[in-house]
């Protein structure tokens, strides 16, 4: 019994002395980046012929890690746009972002960790169609999760999920995004 608390506390011991070390390993500091994936709309496509609600977003960001778990991040994305058309006429949503965000991340080993984000999006959705455009700029949620792995102490390869809501017209949707990209941690 003796033997088997002794080991217990040893392999305690060392569980928490290696996860110091991972810790320790994180990159600390500025960093900048860039992403590219899709994105996909929430609109109804109700009484449409046709339909797609998925785009090609970009985003450009940079951001500080304060310590090992919790920093901040700024970043402009560009959403991509939705289609849709009733006949022969198409009308199109298109988005915009400027967002700011704490982020926490957490080692799972000496090179990936995974992080989540909560802040705001200054959004700008505008839609067109033939003889009609509105164009709405709101303050909204913007949250996300992702992965890091850093291929060195200085670049990073970066994939994340992200959520956005819109205003257009006085109606809220949302923008889910999934991008990969590259960063460089100074």
């Amino acid at each position: 019994m003796k033997k088997t608390q002794i080991a217990a506390a040893a392999l305690l011991l060392a569980g928490l002395g290696s996860t110091g070390a991972v810790m320790a390993q994180t990159v600390q500091g500025p960093y900048v980046g860039a992403t590219a994936g899709v994105s996909r709309f929430s609109g109804d496509c109700t009484g449409t012929t046709s339909c797609d609600r998925n785009g090609t977003a970009f985003k450009l960001y940079g951001g500080v890690n304060f310590n090992e778990i919790f920093g901040a991040e700024l970043s402009y994305s560009d959403l991509g746009k939705a289609k849709a058309a009733v006949g022969p006429f198409t009308g199109e949503i298109k988005a915009r972002a400027l967002d700011v965000a704490g982020t926490a991340r957490f080692p799972v080993t000496n090179d990936v960790s995974v992080f989540g984000k909560l802040g705001v999006s200054n959004i700008r959705a505008k839609g067109t169609a033939p003889g009609f455009s509105e164009s709405d700029t709101s303050w909204q949620p913007v949250a996300g999760v992702g992965v890091n792995w850093n291929l060195s102490k200085e670049f990073a390869v970066r994939a994340e999920l992200e959520n956005r809501r819109y205003k257009l017209g006085g109606v809220k949707d949302t923008i889910n995004t999934f991008s990969v990209g590259a960063q460089m941690n100074f």
